[in-house]
């Protein structure tokens, strides 16, 4: 059903998560698995790992930054700045893609 819901609003309006977080968890596993497997069946995500999840990005994002600020040899604001650079590289592919979302939305 979440996943029915989610096509037609061609947007997620309902994660795994947010079924977890409402006492499904076994409706969550399923949604996930469910997931994973169109994202294997569908040609063009075959690349794309189908473990990829909202919290392995934010791990992966939290151990860039760990990585950042365990460099040695580079000063406070140097490690400021490259986090900031980090932080604004995402955010700016985030707004190009939903901008190219806006352009190609039907109205």
């Amino acid at each position: 059903m979440a996943a029915a819901i989610n096509d037609l609003a061609n947007e997620v309006v309902i994660s795994p998560d947010d079924l977890a977080a409402h006492g499904r968890p076994t409706a969550a596993e399923m949604f996930r698995d469910w997931i994973r497997e169109r994202t294997v069946a569908d040609p063009a995500l075959a690349g794309i790992d189908p473990n990829l999840t909202p919290e392995s990005l934010q791990q992966q994002l939290q151990a860039m930054l760990g990585e950042i600020r365990a460099l040695p040899g580079i000063t406070a604001t140097e490690r400021a700045q490259m986090e900031k650079v980090l932080l604004s590289h995402l955010e700016s592919t985030l707004k190009a893609y939903s901008a190219q979302l806006r352009i190609l939305r039907p109205k």
